[in-house]
């Protein structure tokens, strides 16, 4: 069942085999990686200049507060999208007009799910969501409710709860399709073949129409891209791209898992075959009768050929009780909701396994039990042969060689999650507070209220300001440094921008210079604190060296003050590359809080000043380290499920 969900993502869509997502494979100084997220001008120019594209289509995806009179929500899986959605996807709208409902700006697609949950029985048409997105006075804007989608299917890559209308975008941000908007990766594009086209055709066009749209950039920076597409129905397998939408399953987990239900089975076989053969004594008598009484050989071996396979039906008719009791438990190992056992394909599959396994089983002791000759049965003397002996230990061998393998890859799986469970990320990740902004307009302004509270609480031992979180990645960058040798090279930086408390209440240690002052003009306009892999990339042997030198991200100059020790921003997934920390310019969008109680205790004392201080914004937070075990949710339930297999 799991692994028929797995093989099935995304192909329930009639145009799946026509359509494509366009990633990037992306070179610079600090290496070579591949991203699914695109420019917003992409998907236009792929129509414009490229005959074998149908049609094209731009998403976004992204999490906001959504309210409803009194009821407001943190939503994940808001999808903003074009009208085309509906022509690329045969996901279902069971209200309002395909054509029309994503096709002006601030219109929203509520799922069933949302309906209900919003509006109860009553129908959402034609209301409103106040959605704190894309808003440009920070007090949420209305978005027109235009349509009601089927929920989504659970073997589809994109997870959405809203589509919200791309026109959205153009209208709040409209320099993302300029030519400014060529240097944004941030969304998601497809492109629709025509059906006489192919993918190489239009993958060899790609170095053309980058050169014509990004050749200019890609001269100014140290950095380049290439264009390739993705079929649909492999983006769910295509684990080794970055930015992907939901994280996937990589066909070597689906062929190892399938590799172990397989094993298990052929245990299963091996053990019949020699518990038949070793308790055959106990037929001799039986088949010396029959023989005498006139059975052929052939007409004995039937007989013992389809009592193994009788077996194995009711032994199928048992596994399907089983599965119903023990697919709860399966299912939250997995995270996922298994469907659709009880297909005609299936049930004939499982059946065909069944006798399968059943006549294999049964072939090799039926030809024992109607071999032997009646006269020797009936005087007691059975000549098993040599053949026999070594077929039996080989199989015992062959059992012991996989029992063995399987406990060697429980120890593998097991170390390597205690590694990741061990490792030093290069920060104190305990005991740390998350909490989003959400886009509240009230957050920014009421901080140091909010802060000198908190401050005041004998629990908590730090707060700081950032404009992202550690463990879901830092924001990726072009800049400039001063190498040893003098020169300014370029240089690939992933970014934060960070208040002064940051260093201490990550407890990331400095290993050279300064950490930001307060009021310090420089650090303001100019100051940067880098990491051990920026100091290495730049050629200095020493971190030391690298402090006063010129740093340069975006636009923005000014010099190294501090390294520090290299920390790991993303999960243990990704290697750690050069990154830079710099100051806020006034917007953030997340407070961190470092508590040194009782975290549960401590969590309700900071939700009520949060409370207190922003009345009318939704309180969301998590610790870190639950968010930084959520990245290797994958490896804990491979390793369970790989374990009760074996």
């Amino acid at each position: 069942m799991w692994v028929e969900q797995q093989l099935s993502f995304d192909r329930m869509h009639e145009k799946a085999k026509r359509i494509l997502q366009v990633n990037a494979v992306v070179t610079s100084e600090a290496g070579i990686y591949k991203q699914a997220i695109t420019p917003a001008p992409l998907a236009r120019a792929l129509m414009n200049d490229l005959p074998e594209v149908e049609g094209s289509l731009r998403v976004d995806v992204s999490g906001a507060v959504v309210k409803s009179e009194d009821q407001q929500f943190v939503e994940q899986g808001i999808l903003a999208t074009d009208p085309s959605f509906f022509d690329f996807f045969d996901f279902r709208l069971l209200e309002g007009n395909p054509a029309t409902a994503l096709s002006e700006p601030y219109s929203v697609v509520i799922s069933e799910q949302m309906a209900k949950k919003y509006f109860g029985d009553e129908d959402p048409m034609n209301h409103s969501l106040r959605i704190f997105q894309y808003d440009p006075e920070g007090n949420g804007a209305e978005y027109k409710i235009t349509g009601i989608i089927q929920d989504c299917p659970v073997h589809s890559h994109l997870r959405y709860s809203l589509l919200i209308s791309f026109k959205t975008i153009e209208v709040a941000e409209p320099e993302s399709l300029t030519a400014e908007g060529w240097r944004n990766n941030e969304y998601y594009t497809y492109v629709l073949l025509k059906p006489v086209a192919s993918q190489s055709t239009v993958e060899a066009k790609f170095p053309s129409f980058l050169k014509k749209y990004l050749g200019s950039e890609m001269g100014k920076q140290s950095i380049r891209y290439q264009y390739f597409l993705t079929p649909l129905t492999e983006i769910h397998f295509a684990t080794d791209v970055k930015y992907q939408m939901q994280p996937g399953t990589g066909k070597t987990y689906i062929m190892m898992f399938s590799a172990v239900a397989l094993i298990v089975l052929i245990l299963a076989c091996i053990n019949y075959i020699s518990l038949s053969t070793a308790y055959s004594t106990d037929q001799f008598k039986e088949v010396g009768v029959r023989k005498v009484l006139g059975a052929s050989k052939g007409q004995l071996a039937l007989q013992y050929l389809f009592d193994s396979w009788l077996l194995a039906v009711v032994a199928m008719i048992a596994s399907i009780a089983w599965i119903e009791l023990s697919k709860s438990t399966f299912e939250n190992i997995f995270g996922i909701q298994l469907t659709a056992l009880y297909t005609f394909s299936n049930l004939c599959m499982l059946f065909g396994v069944a006798s399968l396994a059943g006549i294999i089983s049964g072939i090799y002791p039926a030809l024992i039990l109607s071999s032997f000759h009646t006269i020797g049965i009936l005087k007691g003397q059975f000549h098993k042969g040599s053949f026999g002996v070594v077929m039996r230990k080989g199989l015992v061998v062959l059992q012991y060689s996989i029992t063995i393998s399987l406990i060697i890859g429980i120890l593998v799986v097991r170390r390597q999650l205690h590694y990741l469970e061990s490792k030093d990320l290069g920060f104190q990740q305990e005991n740390l507070l998350v909490l989003a902004s959400n886009g509240s307009p009230e957050v920014i302004p009421g901080y140091a209220g909010f802060a000198n509270e908190l401050k005041s609480l004998p629990g908590v031992a730090g707060i700081a300001r950032s404009n992202t979180s550690i463990g879901g990645g830092l924001d990726r960058s072009s800049g400039l440094i001063e190498n040893a040798e003098g020169n300014r090279i370029g240089i690939s930086v992933y970014t934060a921008r960070v208040d002064h408390d940051y260093l201490d209440t990550y407890k990331i240690p400095l290993l050279a210079g300064r950490n930001f002052i307060p009021g310090n003009a420089p650090d303001s306009s100019g100051g940067y604190i880098i990491n051990e892999a920026a100091t290495r990339f730049s050629g200095y042997r020493h971190p030391q060296d690298a402090v006063g030198q010129f740093f340069s991200v975006d636009g923005r100059d000014g010099v190294v003050i501090g390294v520090v020790k290299d920390f790991h921003y993303a999960d243990l997934h990704e290697k750690i590359e050069p990154a830079a920390l710099y100051l806020l310019n006034g917007y953030f969008s997340r407070i961190t809080v470092r508590m040194d109680g009782e975290a549960d205790k401590m969590s309700i004392f900071i939700a009520n000043a949060w409370k207190k201080h922003y009345p009318e914004s939704v309180v969301d937070f998590t610790f870190l380290d639950d968010r930084l075990q959520q990245s290797y949710k994958a490896e804990h339930r491979f390793s369970s499920i790989f374990f009760i297999f074996s």
